[in-house]
């Protein structure tokens, strides 16, 4: 299964309805709180692997 990474703000409704998706769903994801470590904030591109 493919790693799911969620970056949240704990007022944004998009990153309230993910994380309730995913959990309804049973998936496993890491949440990185942009509140809490703004440092994380990276380009929407970095680090993301897809298939071409």
């Amino acid at each position: 299964m493919a790693k799911i990474e969620i970056y949240t703000r704990t007022t944004c409704p998009y990153s309230i309805r993910a994380k309730s998706l995913l959990e309804n769903n049973g998936q496993k994801r890491e949440e990185i709180d942009l509140e809490t470590s703004p440092e994380r904030i990276q380009s929407p591109a970095s680090g993301v692997n897809g298939c071409a």
